[in-house]
């Protein structure tokens, strides 16, 4: 009984620091939201802004070319609750923090590692901010967790309205990236676009024990057992990262699970939920991480179970770490 109080308090701690027609939309559960403010007035594809070099920029419809196109979905966004209200039209690659720093610096960070290192990149971030954002309150996540199947559908109307119409001919190839519960959205998104994307990379989707407790479980497994997960043509090559509250999705699809060590506090929670983004930038140069992406000509590995030796950039085959 004292372990689970213990880790109820840990909990609230933790989670209070923030962290076209398309495809039929498959039945998934969805749960009640907590706030209920209203999504601004945002066409999909406005909701996505190109990586130019050194910021994000907006896209306009057909624009993008046979390509590798990498997708990159933020989170919850506990704490800008307030500025989407005041700014109902305000996407992620333009807000700033009250010191003039970019909302999750990690987007920006990313997209200068993936255009650094594939010349054929046309890197795009995608932003339901307008939902995403809450305030700090415990329960918050649940609102931002609600509106994760509807952005699924805007982001894939959003991507295929991007593309020029040579995209598929053309042979382009994609790979979504999402974090946290920008996670279930990039899943989400794969389902729903018209040509399934080639790679599936989540980050720390919250899963674990810990976000039963509160109803903030993104149940991603639910929308991974609708894909056809695996290698080879025809099939989405799906690596999940687990850094703080995330879990292992092997035992219900042909998904590559990472548990890494993060050099932080177990309370520590905002830096351990960013930690992947970190980690993944840095195995650019590696046969590892963004080095198993199809779209770089290499060979993923088969489903399975890595993980991370403490504070090295690495990788090991075998389960480890956290469930």
């Amino acid at each position: 009984m004292g372990f689970h109080r213990a880790a109820l308090v840990s909990t609230v701690l933790l989670l209070a620091g923030g962290c076209v027609p398309v495809v039929p939309v498959p039945v998934l559960p969805q749960p009640n939201a907590v706030h209920g403010e209203a999504r601004s007035d945002l066409t999909p594809v406005e909701r996505l802004g190109r990586w130019d070099g050194e910021r994000f920029v907006p896209v306009r419809a057909g624009s993008v070319p046979p390509s590798h196109l990498y997708v990159i979905v933020h989170g919850w966004a506990p704490g800008w609750g307030r500025s989407v209200v005041d700014e109902p039209r305000l996407r992620s690659w333009q807000a700033r923090d009250g010191e003039g720093q970019p909302f999750e610096p990690w987007v920006h960070a990313l997209a200068r590692v993936i255009e650094d290192h594939d010349p054929h990149a046309v890197v795009l971030s995608y932003s339901w901010l307008d939902d995403a954002g809450t305030s700090r309150f415990i329960l918050a996540q649940r609102n931002a967790w609600a509106h994760t199947d509807e952005h699924g559908q805007l982001m894939a109307e959003g991507v295929r309205h991007a593309w020029r119409e040579d995209f598929i001919a053309g042979a382009g190839r994609m790979h979504l990236i999402g974090h946290s519960y920008g996670a279930r959205v990039a899943a989400l998104a794969a389902l729903y676009l018209p040509k399934r994307p080639q790679h599936l990379t989540t980050f720390d989707p919250p899963d674990a024990t810990m976000t039963y407790m509160t109803g903030g479980q993104t149940r991603l497994a639910d929308v991974l057992r609708k894909l056809p997960v695996g290698r080879g043509r025809g099939k989405v090559f799906v690596d999940n990262y687990v850094s703080m509250v995330g879990a292992r999705y092997g035992g219900s699809a042909a998904v590559v699970d990472v548990t890494l060590s993060p050099p932080y506090s177990a309370f520590d929670y905002r830096r351990r939920h960013l930690y992947p983004m970190d980690f993944y930038a840095r195995t650019a140069d590696r046969d590892i991480g963004f080095g198993w992406s199809p779209l770089r000509a290499s060979r993923p590995p088969a489903a399975g179970c890595w993980h991370q030796p403490y504070g090295e950039v690495a990788l090991v085959a075998g389960c480890g770490g956290l469930p």
